[in-house]
């Protein structure tokens, strides 16, 4: 019907694969924020360098220090809520469109 490529792709194609990219997005997320035994392998856990924060909690709970695991531990709740709140409402606003 006389639409470049770029056009087909923005309004056909590229909606009804945004909530499929969310989904996936969101599940990724997820995996990668609970994981703890491939992150020390990867991240090398050099101190205030490459530290992670599953890590950092674990040093907390390690060094007795529960008040100090429970901020860090605090912090990663918010960061992941906030990140999978923002994915719904991105999903949600796709899902109206078309």
């Amino acid at each position: 019907m006389g639409a470049s490529r770029f056009t087909t792709f923005r309004r056909i194609i590229l909606p009804s694969l945004v909530p499929a990219i969310a989904a996936g997005s969101s599940l990724g997320f997820a995996r990668a924020i609970s994981e703890f035994g491939s992150l020390v392998l990867i991240s090398g856990n050099t101190p205030y360098k490459t530290e992670v924060a599953s890590l950092k909690i674990l040093k907390f709970l390690e060094g007795d220090n529960q008040a100090g695991a429970a901020a860090v531990a605090v912090l990663l709740l918010i960061v992941a809520v906030v990140t999978i709140v923002a994915l719904d409402l991105i999903s949600r606003r796709v899902a109206r469109r078309g």
